[in-house]
């Protein structure tokens, strides 16, 4: 498995969130996007689980276009973008109906996964 982008290139506007970025996640390694803030990090990140959409460039998964793939990639955002005055099970149900998971399959995916992790008590 490895992820592979090739000169990605958004803007917002007049200005260039990401320029023709370029980087190999090989299997197996530790990989980090390091930069300041406002360097593209985010907007790479939303690019490549199809959040936003990028001007040019291609993302690769397993060597085939990674909208093959989406639907197997999982996000989970930094605390902020979590919502605090809702339930973890609330939470998780808005992300299931992102993908446009019925909301049985959703509880369903959702209470194996708390039981599985042991963190029931967060619900």
């Amino acid at each position: 498995m490895s992820l592979l982008v090739t000169d990605l290139q958004k803007s917002f506007g007049v200005n260039k969130a990401v320029d023709r970025l370029t980087f190999h996640a090989k299997p197996g390694k530790a990989f980090g996007l390091l930069g300041r803030n406002g360097a593209g990090k985010t907007t790479t990140i939303r690019s490549i689980i199809g959040l936003i959409s990028f001007e040019s460039g291609s993302i690769l998964w397993k060597d085939k276009p990674i909208k093959v793939s989406r639907p197997k990639i999982g996000y989970l955002p930094e605390e902020r973008g979590l919502y605090p005055k809702v339930t973890v099970i609330e939470q998780l149900n808005f992300f299931a109906s992102l993908e446009r998971m019925d909301k049985h399959s959703a509880n369903k995916a959702i209470k194996y996964w708390l039981e599985k992790l042991n963190i029931e008590e967060y619900k």
